[in-house]
């Protein structure tokens, strides 16, 4: 169903179940926004059929202003969604460019810590930490620290464990957790 946007599904089609149905297409994996719509809706069809995956759930008889909202939502979910896919895949690929090492001091930049406390960290020299920030932020086409945080953030990884202490201490490293990871104080 390359290129299908959005699916009009009836909950009671002549030779099946609307609900059996769009539980296939989610199995599947079908990436277009599925309506679904009844002329003998109840509140526990429709929040089954929200559960599962469907995008509205519009009741006969139904304005057709209100049918080409629906359409034009799920289409806009579609694009929004295939938008994000594409961006995911892109950011992780420019991230797997990184040697394990360039990666471990990528993790450190992006919870925000300086190239001195990374050196600490990673047992480098900052010397050795300036040169593999350089790369990381060339690799990966980052012209600024926040487009690097962006950069992971989108990629949406949850990277391996590395080296550093902070790692081996249960660090997460999932997009989610990026920004709210607790930052360990050290000596100066």
């Amino acid at each position: 169903m390359e290129g299908v946007q959005c699916i009009l599904l009836d909950v009671r089609p002549p030779d099946g179940d609307g609900i059996d149905i769009l539980q296939k297409l989610i199995d599947r994996a079908v990436a277009a926004r599925t309506i679904i719509m009844t002329g003998h809706g109840d509140v526990p069809m429709a929040v089954k059929a929200m559960r599962i995956g469907a995008s509205d759930f519009v009741e006969k008889p139904f304005e057709p202003d209100q049918m080409l909202q629906a359409i034009e939502n799920a289409i806009s979910q579609y694009q929004a969604a295939t938008q994000s896919q594409n961006s995911r895949a892109e950011a992780q690929e420019r991230l797997s460019r990184l040697t394990p090492r360039e990666t471990d001091v990528m993790r450190q930049l992006v919870l925000g810590r300086p190239n001195k406390i990374i050196a600490h960290e990673l047992d480098l020299s900052p010397r050795t930490v300036e040169v593999h920030r350089a790369r990381v932020m060339e690799k990966t086409q980052s012209k600024s620290l926040s487009d690097l945080v962006r950069l992971a953030i989108a990629a949406e990884t949850d990277w391996p464990a590395g080296r550093s202490e902070a790692i081996s201490q249960g660090c997460r490293w999932q997009s989610t957790a990026l920004l709210s990871t607790p930052v360990r104080s050290f000596p100066k």
